[in-house]
C-alpha cells in the first residue's frame, strides 16, 4: 500500500494520467473499439453483447465478439427480436468462449431478443429507479428467465460488482472520444466503476481500498473516491487507468 495519501497523489498526477491515456489512439486496445465500428443505431445492442463477453485477454475478447457480431444481420436489435430459440441455437452451434458454451450463448441471445421485444430498447428496460445498484439488478434480472446463461450477465442478489454491466453503462452514458454514448436516462454522475484487475491493482496500491476481490464494496469505495474529484463524471479516469495497467506499468504515478 502506498504511504502517500491517495487523494493527494491523485490531485497531483491524475490529470497527467488522463491526458496521456484517455486518447483515441488507445481505442484498438479496448473492446469498445468494436462499438465505434457499428452504425449508431446498432451501438446499444452491440455494446451490450461486447461488454458481456469482456472476460479474458483483450485480443481474444475482440476476436470472438467480432465473430459473433458478424453472424448477426443488421439492424442488430431487429435480428435478435426475430430469432427464435432454435435459430439462436443454430447460430451459436459451433461457438464457445472461455467457459460459455454454445448453449449458454444461445440462451443469452434469446433472452436479449426477448428483452428487446418487450421494451423495444435496452435503455427502456432499465426501469425508473435512480439507485444505481437497484438499476443494475433490475436490468440483469431480465436475462435470467430463459435458462442458464452462467455469468454472461451477473445474477442479482449477489456480491457481484457488475463489472461488465458497469462497463456497458459507461460506454452508453458517457460521450467523448472514448465512450460513444447514446443513452439519456442515466447521468454520468450515477455510474459505478467497472472494476477490472488493473483498476483494483491501482486502488489497492494507492490505498483507495483494501479489498482483495473486485466485489461490490470495492466498486463502491473506488467510485466514491473518484466522485470526490469529479462528482458529475466519476468514471472520467477509468479508461486511462485500465490502459496504463495493461501497458505493464506497475507504478501509476510515474
Amino acid at each position: 500500500m502506498s504511504l502517500v495519501d491517495p487523494a493527494e497523489a491523485f490531485l497531483r498526477e491524475g490529470e497527467d494520467l488522463y491526458q496521456q491515456w484517455h486518447r483515441p489512439e488507445w481505442l484498438p486496445t479496448d473492446p469498445v473499439s468494436l462499438v465505434w465500428e457499428l452504425d449508431s443505431a446498432d451501438r446499444e445492442v452491440g455494446a451490450f453483447l461486447v461488454a458481456c463477453l469482456s472476460l479474458g485477454r483483450v485480443n481474444a475478447i475482440i476476436a470472438f465478439a467480432k465473430k459473433l457480431l458478424e453472424r448477426l444481420s443488421r439492424p442488430l436489435a431487429g435480428a435478435l427480436r426475430s430469432l427464435n430459440p432454435a435459430q439462436t441455437a443454430d447460430l451459436t452451434a459451433d461457438l464457445t468462449y472461455r467457459f460459455f458454451s454454445s448453449q449458454k450463448l444461445a440462451i443469452w441471445l434469446t433472452a436479449t431478443g426477448d428483452v428487446l421485444r418487450r421494451y423495444d430498447t435496452l435503455e427502456s428496460a432499465l426501469g425508473e429507479t435512480s439507485d444505481p445498484w437497484v438499476r443494475l439488478e433490475n436490468f440483469a434480472r431480465h436475462f435470467h428467465s430463459h435458462g442458464d446463461i452462467g455469468i454472461l450477465v451477473p445474477r442479482p442478489r449477489t456480491s457481484s460488482a457488475f463489472k461488465r454491466l458497469n462497463l456497458f453503462f459507461r460506454w452508453m452514458v458517457r460521450h467523448d472520444a472514448i465512450d460513444p454514448g447514446g443513452w439519456s436516462r442515466v447521468k454520468p454522475s450515477e455510474l459505478l466503476a467497472p472494476v477490472d484487475t488493473h483498476v483494483l491493482a491501482w486502488a489497492r496500491a494507492e490505498g483507495v481500498t483494501t479489498r482483495r476481490q473486485a466485489d461490490r464494496k470495492a466498486c463502491q469505495e473506488i467510485t466514491e473516491f473518484f466522485r470526490r474529484f469529479s462528482p458529475e463524471d466519476p468514471l472520467r479516469w477509468d479508461f486511462a487507468l485500465t490502459r496504463k495497467g495493461m501497458s505493464g506499468q506497475t507504478t501509476f504515478w510515474t
